[in-house]
């Protein structure tokens, strides 16, 4: 009941190689394992001893043939076969989907992931806690994938250094809020040019029916780059959408800011839009907590602080201030306290 992925081993660096076990000089059996790359080099008289075991790479020499005195045993299958081996492999497994690019995986290891869900329009996993968003965070592969909060989740003013979607992987599945709120956290940098709950949302991500409340979000300059900051996404990209969702009790903190130093946007809700697709609607944001003149921000803004490049910003409102947006920007329905040089 083990297996290994994304084993790399140079040619001609090792005399004896493989996925699970690189020699098999003696052993009682090998059982209900695979490997993307190779199960076990074995001596020919322990073939009977590899039992219901795969792999997908094509062996070298000794090759399988059984009357060389060492060779590669287990079942070869191809790589979309070996993704569908989690019921062949026995009760240990389960189909890893999304958690596992596909492969199995095995049962306790799902279940130190998210609980329940499989990643589908029809069953998205469930963000049940703080540490199912955690989880989140630590994904690579979210293109598709669908996730909702089950409840109100309380972060208990935690620094949000781990969050969700990076500038290498960022955010391109659908989150859907469910109707509940995040609140209690804290914003801070960590590295790359956007910062959020969610860093960086691309490729068509949606998060939806979500509300952000009593959110600290810590201003830091980036001497190299053009920052930007938002309490639910540092930036969107790429037909990223953000719907029906709010701001409230959003407080900037400019104290770690350099002297003459500025930030590129910061907004209650988004950051920045950048990307031509990307959508602001039905979204409002209160209470949000900053003086105009004296935080040195480019772009500021209740909403959003910067729409740089988006399709469309609709039917939102602010106590103070949308944000700021191009004049090509489509801006329809949205209002605000006060209409001056931060946003139409």
């Amino acid at each position: 009941n083990c297996y290994v992925t994304a084993v790399d081993i140079p040619d001609g660096n090792v005399d004896r190689d493989a996925g699970v076990v690189g020699s098999g000089q003696n052993f009682l059996r090998i059982e209900n394992c695979y490997s993307d790359y190779l199960v076990v080099r074995a001596v020919s008289g322990l073939g009977n001893r590899v039992i219901n075991s795969y792999y997908s790479a094509d062996p070298p020499w000794p090759w399988t043939d059984s009357e060389n005195g060492e060779c590669y045993f287990g079942t070869a299958v191809s790589v979309e076969e070996l993704k569908g081996k989690a019921g062949d492999l026995g009760n240990a497994y389960k189909d890893g989907g999304y958690l596992n690019f596909g492969f199995p995986v095995l049962c306790r290891e799902a279940a130190g992931g998210f609980a329940n869900g499989n990643g589908t329009a029809a069953e998205p996993y469930l963000i049940e806690s703080a540490a199912d968003l955690d989880l989140l965070a630590q994904q690579k592969d979210t293109d598709g994938v669908y996730y909702k909060l089950t409840c109100d989740l309380n972060l208990d003013d935690a620094e949000r250094t781990n969050a969700v979607g990076t500038e290498e992987n960022p955010f391109m599945g659908y989150f859907d809020g469910g109707g509940h709120r995040i609140t209690n956290y804290k914003v801070v940098s960590s590295g790359g040019a956007a910062y959020g709950l969610f860093a960086y949302v691309s490729g068509g991500g949606r998060i939806y029916n979500l509300g952000i409340e009593n959110v600290i979000v810590e201003l830091e300059n980036n001497t190299f780059r053009e920052v930007s900051f938002g309490g639910l996404a540092g930036c969107l990209q790429g037909d990223a959408g953000i719907f029906d969702c709010y701001a409230k009790n959003i407080s900037f903190d400019c104290r770690a800011l350099a002297e003459g130093k500025k930030i590129g946007s910061a907004g209650g809700l988004v950051g920045c839009a950048d990307g031509d697709g990307v959508e602001v609607r039905n979204c409002y944001a209160r209470n949000i907590n900053y003086e105009s003149q004296s935080i040195p921000v480019e772009n500021l803004g209740d909403v959003l602080g910067l729409g740089k490049k988006m399709m469309s910003l609709d039917y939102c409102y602010a106590e103070n201030k949308i944000g700021r947006t191009a004049p090509e920007i489509d801006v329809r329905q949205c209002f605000q306290k006060s209409a001056d040089e931060f946003g139409r």
